[in-house]
């Protein structure tokens, strides 16, 4: 019923759809929170020890790399995420996907759907591309995926050499000019 009113048309804007749209955050991350509590020891000893299923770990490896893209300090205006500190939605999207991945690496009734949900995803993906698109209007999706990696890359290493030192200035400066003197007379 919550959701139902949260996407009511005539209530999005009002000072009541604003206090739902907060609640209704409010209580999902506590859910979410209350659930992954009930899980941590497991899932920190799954990550210390290592995960049955690789494709689990693959995926705890993918939210680590989205993560990293997050707290990127120039990713700040794609809702970047504090460096030593934790957004709201990461601290939910961590506890679910936690969750999850325990549920995963422990259940095969719960991995098979999900593992044939990526691969269904994978091949349609242009269809997630487009609908982002026409979503949001104001960015390209993968321009944007693009610029978030190559922006995150490390700058190159400065080999300490500014100029090459082996230049006459004074020579290149001639043959630009054609002075011949020095003058500034072509003489």
């Amino acid at each position: 019923m919550l959701a139902k009113l949260l996407a009511a048309p005539e209530l999005i804007n009002t000072k009541l759809g604003k206090i739902m749209h907060g609640s209704g955050k409010l209580i999902m991350r506590k859910c979410i929170r209350m659930v992954h509590g009930h899980y941590k020891p497991v899932l920190e000893y799954k990550k210390e020890n290592g995960w049955i299923k690789d494709h689990v770990a693959a995926q705890q490896e993918a939210w680590d790399f989205i993560v990293n893209l997050y707290r990127h300090p120039i990713n700040k205006h794609a809702g970047g995420w504090p460096e030593g500190g934790d957004d709201g939605n990461k601290i939910m999207f961590e506890g679910a996907l936690g969750v999850f991945w325990l549920m995963q690496d422990e259940d095969s009734a719960y991995d098979i759907p999900w593992l044939l949900y990526m691969k269904w995803i994978h091949e349609h993906w242009d269809r997630f591309e487009q609908s982002a698109e026409h979503a949001y209007q104001i960015m390209n999706f993968p321009n944007m995926y693009r610029d978030m990696i190559e922006w995150s890359k490390p700058l190159p290493l400065d080999d300490g050499k500014d100029f090459d030192d082996d230049i006459d200035y004074v020579a290149a400066e001639k043959k630009l000019i054609g002075d011949k003197n020095g003058m500034g007379n072509k003489s």
